[in-house]
């Protein structure tokens, strides 16, 4: 049925058909060809396949990298108005990768995707008012905003970030709450951004070092290794080099029942 309704030029299905290629869903997985059947919908301005086919050019998957590639599809699609794309513009702008950096084009689709609900563009917007550059003065105060409102979307990395936020004092009224005080509203984000459905990974690595050496919470050097070992199994080497140290120092951390 997919395979008949793609093959008679019906965007979705073409869509779909190319999810199926691409995660070998009854079929067998074929990069090449799902980047074929992103490109006839995406032709029919299907704004799925456009920000899809737009992530097959920037990770090479199934095409050769061309970021210039990458760039105008996710941009196409985000002049349409689709929110994930947006948010891909702004990364793009953001980071300069593919385009020449700019905060204010960045903060321009971030901000399109954010007023669409789009969660993760909270995030970006709250990382983007936090930079500082030549022609961009940091406005902690809106990343403060936009942290708060995208963890009432439960979006575990604005958790960290409002922790990191509360650790080094940037939030509104920090001036007027004491260390104590700040360090509390610290640690209740450090544990909602792990204690989620998809923690923060340097949540988990600032928790995992927490637990290690007793600061700011009750000290457990084995549930701390457990936690640093779940962070090297998302592949930050950071906590792999701790790991490390810790069995250099005294190997029976690494073992326990």
């Amino acid at each position: 049925m997919t395979f008949r309704a793609a093959s008679n030029g019906f965007p979705p299905a073409q869509n779909n058909y190319a999810l199926m290629l691409k995660r070998g869903l009854g079929i067998i997985m074929n990069d090449e060809e799902t980047v074929e059947w992103y490109k006839k919908a995406a032709k029919q301005d299907y704004v799925i396949s456009q920000n899809n086919l737009g992530y097959m050019y920037k990770t090479g998957k199934g095409v050769p990298a061309n970021i210039e590639k990458a760039f105008y599809w996710f941009h196409r699609a985000a002049e349409i108005g689709y929110a994930s794309a947006q948010k891909n513009v702004g990364d793009m702008f953001r980071t300069g990768h593919g385009v020449s950096r700019d905060y204010n084009m960045a903060e321009k689709y971030y901000l399109m995707a954010a007023n669409q609900e789009h969660s993760v563009a909270m995030n970006s917007l709250g990382v983007l008012y936090q930079q500082s550059a030549a022609d961009w003065i940091p406005n902690h105060r809106k990343a403060f905003e936009w942290y708060t409102r995208a963890c009432k979307n439960s979006v575990a990395a604005s958790e960290y970030n409002l922790y990191l936020m509360y650790l080094e004092k940037l939030v509104p009224g920090s001036d007027k709450m004491s260390d104590s005080e700040s360090m509390a509203r610290a640690l209740a984000h450090l544990s909602r951004s792990v204690n989620h459905s998809n923690p923060s990974i340097l949540g988990m690595l600032a928790y995992a070092l927490r637990l290690l050496k007793g600061r700011g919470i009750l000290r457990n050097k084995i549930e701390g290794v457990k936690w640093m070992m779940n962070v090297c199994m998302c592949g930050l080497t950071e906590a792999l080099e701790e790991l490390e140290r810790l069995y250099l120092g005294q190997r029976e951390f690494l073992f326990f029942g």
